[in-house]
This record gives structure tokens, sequence and C-alpha cells, in this order.
């Protein structure tokens, strides 16, 4: 979907800018248009957590990696 694609881009590019604010806020909207938008694919939450990890926010991250493996097991 043009959607879903535009989205990882964009988050994509403003974690290569180093733009963390704005990709966190733009990752968790998309994670909250959920399986409408994504198809309920484990990507959904996926930038988020790399995010925080890129942020040394490593607890946080974990907690969403986990998260993410538990709901697509």
């Amino acid at each position: 979907d043009r959607r879903v694609r535009s989205h990882w881009l964009l988050i994509t590019s403003l974690r290569n800018q180093e733009r963390w604010e704005e990709a966190f806020e733009l990752a968790r909207e998309f994670r909250a248009l959920g399986p409408q938008v994504s198809g309920g694919a484990p990507e959904e939450a996926l930038h988020e957590a790399i995010i925080l990890l890129e942020q040394n926010r490593p607890l946080r991250s974990a907690a969403l990696f986990d998260s993410m493996s538990r709901t697509h097991t």
C-alpha cells in the first residue's frame, strides 16, 4: 500500500536527519492508524522501537520489541 510505504519513507528520512521528535511522533501516529493502514503487521511499532534504541532508551525499546514479538508469534 502506498500509504504504508510513504509513512515508512518519511519516518526513515526523519530518523536519518536525526529529527527524533518528529520521527517518533509520526511513528506513533502510524501505529495508531493500526491494521486499517498496515494490515496489522508487526512493523506498526518497529520505527518507534528503533528510534527509542537510537535515542539510548534501550529498556523502552526492548519492551516494545518484546510486545511486537508476543503479538505476532
